[in-house]
Order: C-alpha cells, then structure tokens, then sequence
C-alpha cells in the first residue's frame, strides 16, 4: 500500500510528460490542394483563384459506377474570386463543407494577367501562408492559370500530377529551369532583382489522344522573365536553353546538329557541363567572358559521311556543337540586354562578386549599364562516347 501511494505522484508526473496532437485534423475533414492557379479577374484588380483538389477516396468505386465499370474522379476543379488572394480562399472556403487545405499543394500558376501586373502581393500571401511550402514548384503560364488547371493530361488521372511530371521531364533535359517559392524569392531579393519561370503552354496536337479532350496537351519549353516583379516577356526555346547554361544546368540537355560534315542529322546529350562567367573591368566599360564546357555522347547520327571512329570526324561534331551552343547562349544574352532590358543571366551578381567596389559605383545604374555589358562567349565540347553499332552509310533518301 506505501508502494502504491509512493508511485502515485511519480505517475501524475508521467501523465502531465505524455503528448497528443493537440493541432490533429482529420483528412475527412479537409480538402486537400494539390495545384493552385492565380489569375486576374478581366477588367478588375481582383483575384480569380482556381484550386484542384484531390477527391476524397479517389479511384474507389461505389456499387453503381461498379457495376457500369467506371471509376470516380480523382480530382476536382474549384474557383473563387476575392479582393486578394487570403480573400479569395476565405469566400471560396465559405462555399465547400471541408476547409482548403494547402500543405500538400505541389504547384502554383500565375496567369500571365496577373504576372504582368506584378506578383508582389501574391508572393507575399504565399509566404505568409504557413501551409504553403518553400519546396511548392512555380510556374507562369502565356493565358489563363485556370484554364492550365481544367486541362485533363494523358496517363495521369490527376492532370496536376501529369504537369509535375512534364515539369520534371522538363527540367532533366534542361529544357527550362525549375524554381520553387523559395528560390523565386531569392531571385527577387537578390542582385539585380531579376527573375524567370518555366512557361506552361496549351499546344495543338492533333494527332493527341482521345483522352485529352480538347486536342491540346500541356508543354513546357519555354520561359517567363521577369524584372521588377513584373513579366516581361518570354523567351523562345533556344534561347532557354541557352539560359540553362547561363544557369550551369546544362546537364541532360540534347544538342541537334544539322549536316555536321555530311548530310543528314545528328544529336548530342550533354552528360556534364559547366558554365564560368568571369567579368573584366577596364576603362572602356564591362566585359563578361562566358565559358561552356561539357563531356557529351553520341544518342544520334544520319549524318552520311561522319566516321564516328576518325577523330577528326569526332571534332567536326565537337565544333558543330560548340557553334550551337554558343548561338543558343548569344541569343539569350542579346534577349536580356537589347530586347527585355532584364538581367535575368545574373552578370550584376557576378560583377558584385569579383569587383565589389566598381559594383557600388554603377548599382544605382545598373539597369542603365547592363545593356552596354560587352561579352564573349567560348564553348568547348568533348565526346567521350560514341555508342557506335555502324557508321551512317546512306541518306534520308525513301524515309517518310
């Protein structure tokens, strides 16, 4: 009995040391957001918020589709409209018997409406929002955010998981870059105040699979620039590829060569590459040297006349290479000085970096100065596979 009344207060100790998840919610109580799209209502300052939920036990089926052999939607599209972006989801809330959840949402789009007009108040409800993660993937889009998010994708029942996965596609090739909220808010805040997107697209395909619904399937390939918070424009293809050796993430990204001494088409994969942007300062202005280099393999050759055991064949590719690279890089650099004015390839970073003093003497400027930056770019490739089976040995001559 003393033992018993000895223990007592130890265990009353035990009880209060004890935790529960006081902040629990149960899942059928929540709506769980798996993509977010934001847009500017046409002809007001107002926000259109668009959110694809998850549906609740997806996939399942009841006794009645059961027997039809069909199986429920997966997901659900919603939208609400509101005075900003906190209201939006409180008046879209009030509608739904479950509160939005969003700390499992993947993907954010900005309509190009909206990222024309400015992201700052957007970004700063996204960052005040505790849900949303630093990690959530963000992308613009050339039309309307919602109509990205009501657009079915083949083999994926959830079409914003289908965009995820194009989006990581996109980025192993090195098509375009991928940018979190985190490193967007960087990008912002950082020198020179420049930043870029990936740019989700609605394209034609006519020979698309039934299941797509309109004929348009999603792509992206392409990039959103923005300066100043603002999109500026859009950069075509090459030159985003282009960025992503501007960015050093050229590794996986396919190079086509057309008729490197021969006839026919080749392609090379970058395996690793790297970028070095080495500033000059001297009396007559700023010069930034850019230098590629990159080990590739040979995926593909038609090309009549290459071969791919002769060196000396294996250099005429490594120089095609080389030219096209650099033209992809030009093109970009020439985009962000004479045609966007935005210096989205970070040449004022790396100036602040090497030469700090000259960089507080034109920081005030720089957007005056950044267009008159003089560059070189010099790019150096080498195969270190050729994968060889057989040497081309005919054209294209009867092939559709």
């Amino acid at each position: 009995m003393r033992r018993a009344i000895a223990f007592g207060p130890v265990l009353l100790a035990l009880l209060l040391l004890t935790s529960g998840c006081w902040d629990y919610r149960e899942t059928d109580q929540l709506a769980i957001v798996y993509a977010l799209g934001l847009d500017r209502v046409p002809g007001s300052e107002s926000i259109l918020l668009t959110v694809q939920v998850i549906t609740p036990a997806a996939g399942k089926r009841s006794g009645a589709s059961a027997a039809a052999g069909a199986e429920s939607k997966s997901f659900t599209t919603l939208s609400g409209t509101g005075k900003s972006v906190f209201d939006a989801i409180s008046r879209l809330g009030r509608k739904l018997p479950r509160r939005l959840y969003f700390a499992h949402t993947k993907i954010v789009i900005f309509g190009k409406t909206l990222a024309e007009a400015g992201l700052g108040d957007v970004l700063d409800a996204l960052n005040r929002n505790p849900e949303i993660r630093s990690t959530t993937l963000m992308f613009a889009t050339d039309g309307s955010a919602k109509r990205i998010l009501t657009q079915s994708t083949p083999l994926e029942r959830l079409p914003a998981k289908g965009l995820e996965m194009i989006a990581e596609k996109s980025k192993r090739n090195a098509f375009v870059p991928e940018v979190n909220l985190n490193s967007l808010n960087c990008r912002f805040d950082g020198v020179p105040g420049a930043a870029f997107l990936p740019l989700v697209q609605l394209v034609k395909d006519p020979g698309s699979p039934s299941g797509s619904g309109t004929g348009e399937n999603l792509m992206i390939s392409r990039t959103g620039i923005f300066a100043g918070e603002r999109l500026v424009g859009i950069l075509t293809r090459d030159e985003s590829k282009g960025l992503m050796w501007l960015i050093n993430r050229p590794q996986g990204q396919n190079v086509t060569l057309d008729g490197a001494g021969g006839t026919g088409v080749s392609a090379l994969r970058i395996l690793a590459g790297q970028t070095n942007i080495v500033p000059q300062v001297s009396e007559s202005g700023i010069t930034m040297e850019i230098q590629c280099s990159a080990r590739a393999n040979v995926r593909e050759t038609e090309t009549v006349g290459i071969d791919l055991n002769d060196p000396a064949s294996l250099q005429k590719l490594e120089h095609e290479a080389e030219q096209v690279i650099k033209r992809q890089v030009e093109e970009t650099v020439t985009d962000a000085e004479s045609g966007l004015g935005a210096d989205f390839v970070g040449f004022g970073r790396h100036v602040r970096a090497e030469y700090p003093a000259e960089w507080k003497r034109v920081e005030a400027d720089w957007d005056d100065v950044f267009p008159s930056v003089r560059f070189e770019v010099v790019c150096r490739i080498k195969i270190v596979n050729t994968g060889v089976i057989n040497n081309p040995s005919r054209s294209g001559a009867g092939k559709e």
